[in-house]
């Protein structure tokens, strides 16, 4: 992918890794691959990730129809644990799965922000971005060292007990690639919009200058197509927002739903240390399934703080558009600006997880 290409090849650590997890973020086709590769690459990916969810699902199945979950004399411990590896390997295969029939969708988004956002950001993306592929390199590594403490700890259980172990690598990774991408979008939807902000600022000295009757009626109609363009170019975002949220709705939901199970439990295994089942002698697994949980926390926390950026500068849009509207006396800019305003009003940036809840500040002191 050329430099070029700007957005898309700012992106294109994360693009590469997409591909290569089997849920791209952007068809193989727009840069040399054939149609017959790509539709073999295509086949091939959808036939693998169709058997690992039937039996992922069918571990799943088994997990509980052989253990007595409901008897009385489980041990809370036991609950502990079996409510927690049933919630992980189940909510993220769904959405592991569902997302790669929503290729086609998350493509158009990401071609969407590459017409938004000015080329100019790309280096700095793109460093960005090369260090969140590192982090999540080390993220798929610790996942490997904690399946490897998992298999070692169940060496005297059945064979499903190693499955229901490297399972949820998969689809952890998958899932993990999906709020990735989101924090992404919400990266460059939030320049999108400064980019935006710093041309409604620019509004009112447009207007200043000469006096004369020529000059000024100029003015004012290149004042009035830039306000109609970056009316547009809001409307465009919003529209690229709401798709993203249609998107990666359930992503969301899972990854809040499985960091607080795993925070809660976290906090159980503090006063009782049987959850992690680890020896003093061997801490690897222990530490890989804090690294694990650390991970998981902080790509929510990432998530959330780039959806609080984002409406924090589209309310700094609507302030701007205000202010501009007290400064400037010709009524046609006025009324734009009047209509601008109102469309800023009806079109917020309000990220959730499949409407349940929001995904801003407020989930951490809810």
């Amino acid at each position: 992918m050329a430099k070029e290409n700007g957005i898309l090849w700012a992106l294109s650590p994360m693009l590469t890794i997409n591909t290569l997890s089997g849920i791209p973020a952007f068809s193989l086709r727009e840069y040399g691959s054939s149609p017959t590769r790509w539709r073999v690459y295509y086949i091939g990916t959808y036939v693998s990730l169709s058997f690992l969810f039937c039996f992922s699902l069918y571990i799943t199945m088994r997990i509980i129809s052989s253990l007595n979950y409901f008897t009385k004399n489980i041990d809370v411990v036991a609950h502990v644990r079996v409510t927690w590896g049933l919630y992980s390997i189940f909510t993220v295969t769904i959405s592991g799965y569902l997302h790669f029939f929503r290729r086609r969708q998350v493509e158009e988004v990401f071609v969407e922000l590459s017409k938004l956002v000015i080329g100019s950001r790309v280096e700095r993306i793109r460093t960005w971005v090369n260090i969140q592929a590192l982090v999540f390199l080390s993220f798929v590594v610790n996942f490997v060292l904690l399946s490897g403490s998992e298999i070692e700890s169940h060496r005297q259980v059945s064979t499903m007990a190693y499955f229901a172990t490297l399972l949820p690598m998969v689809w952890g990774s998958i899932h993990m690639e999906q709020e990735w991408q989101f924090y992404n979008i919400l990266l460059l939807l939030r320049l999108s919009t400064e980019d935006l902000n710093f041309r409604v600022r620019s509004l009112p000295d447009n207007l200043k200058g000469s006096l004369e009757h020529r000059s000024r009626t100029a003015k004012k109609a290149r004042v009035l197509r830039q306000l109609s363009r970056l009316r547009e170019l809001q409307l465009k975002s919003h529209h690229t927002f709401k798709r993203v949220m249609r998107v990666y709705g359930l992503a969301n939901m899972t990854l809040s739903g499985e960091t607080l199970i795993s925070l809660a439990f976290l906090l159980f295994s503090v006063i009782d240390s049987r959850v992690f089942r680890y020896k003093e002698t061997i801490p690897l697994g222990f530490f890989a399934s804090m690294y694990w949980i650390f991970c998981e926390v902080s790509a929510m926390t990432f998530v959330v703080t780039a959806s609080e950026c984002l409406r924090k500068e589209v309310d700094r849009t609507e302030k701007l558009v205000i202010d501009a509207m007290l400064k400037v006396e010709d009524y046609p800019v006025r009324r734009e600006l009047r209509l601008f305003a109102l469309q800023l009003l009806h079109t917020p940036f309000r990220s959730s997880a499949c409407g349940f809840f929001p995904l801003d500040l407020t989930l951490f002191t809810s």
